[in-house]
């Protein structure tokens, strides 16, 4: 077998010499599908000569042709290792999808360096394999925007270190759906388990917030007129914004919140606005302020005394999210308030 595809890899190089790559494509698909026939019989040392040759081939094939072999080759246990690898290295998604998903031939240390580096749609792809090791799945923790973060997390085949873990429930702060996948995690370490059912608990006592009138682009201009204003004769900080609340000056506060925290001021607004807590943690943790600043504008949102305990769970939320995980929560946000 192996002497056999020696011999054919020179009469391929024969072939395209004559026929180019119309004819090279016809020759991996023959291949290929040689391949695919005959590999529940092959042993290693075959598998490494089919290797050889369809690697030679593929390198130089377009993304179509590449895409479709990725496909026929993702489920195959003894795949090449080779052409796998090179695959799943293609920066062309469509091209490296099929084998990031499902290829058993590809090793951690390659998934892990992919899962550094490529875009949300690889990461999306490696999110959904059959088996994660924690080494990737901290990766994608780290690095994945939302959807990849909730597929990993209800992922029963992935595998996270306490770090990773605990990566998982800072994004949880800001993701009810997430939080819910996560409760279902027969793993989850019971620190995480209870902070988790502190924030459902939050969730269900808050009290629905009395209807703020819709901000005026007047008024939240002669807010930042009125906060730039200051910031030429004070250093805001924190305890100028209580002052400003406890005065009623909510909307400058917000403004001065947001030009603390480097974010439109539209963004804390709409965080103040909610009718929740959560997208104002984040804000304020950012910029390593301390309680109060979240107590006095929780308060001033409603219009009675919120509960003790409610404040309580809004408390240990706030000392549970760290401040480099709101720092990345509140850049992802503001980057999607300044998309044009």
């Amino acid at each position: 077998m192996v002497a056999a595809l020696a011999s054919l890899l020179t009469d391929i190089e024969d072939s395209v010499a004559r026929g180019g790559l119309g004819r090279r494509d016809g020759l991996l698909r023959g291949l290929t599908t040689l391949f695919t026939d005959e590999a529940p019989r092959l042993g290693e040392d075959q598998v490494a000569a089919f290797d050889a040759v369809i690697l030679h081939l593929a390198r130089e094939m377009e993304d179509a042709a590449r895409a479709e072999l990725s496909e026929r080759l993702a489920d195959i246990p003894n795949a090449p290792r080779g052409v796998v690898r090179d695959l799943a290295f293609d920066a062309v998604l469509a091209v490296a999808r099929p084998v990031l998903a499902r290829s058993r031939r590809l090793v951690d240390a390659d998934l892990a360096a992919l899962a550094s580096r490529r875009g949300q749609g690889h990461l999306l792809a490696m999110a959904r394999r059959l088996v994660l090791k924690p080494a990737v799945a901290d990766i994608l923790v780290a690095r994945g925007e939302p959807e990849v973060v909730r597929l990993v997390a209800g992922n029963p085949g992935a595998r996270f270190t306490p770090q990773g873990f605990m990566a998982l429930g800072d994004r949880a702060f800001a993701d009810a759906d997430l939080g819910q996948m996560l409760a279902r995690r027969g793993d989850l370490p019971a620190d995480l388990r209870l902070r988790l059912a502190n924030f459902a608990r939050v969730r269900a006592a808050e009290p629905t917030p009395t209807p703020l009138p819709p901000v005026r682009s007047n008024a939240l201009l002669a807010a930042e007129v009125f906060v730039s204003t200051q910031a030429r004769r004070v250093d805001i900080d924190e305890g100028v914004l209580i002052a400003w609340i406890r005065a009623g000056k909510v909307m400058e506060a917000l403004v001065g919140l947001a030009r603390l925290a480097g974010v439109p001021s539209q963004m804390a607004v709409d965080a103040y606005e909610s009718g929740s807590y959560e997208p104002l943690l984040p804000i304020v943790r950012s910029i390593r302020f301390g309680w109060r600043i979240l107590s006095s504008l929780t308060t001033a949102r409603t219009a009675d005394e919120p509960p003790p305990e409610m404040m309580h769970d809004v408390m240990q939320a706030f000392q549970g999210l760290s401040v480099v995980a709101a720092q990345a929560q509140v850049r992802a946000a503001a980057a999607r308030y300044r998309r044009p």
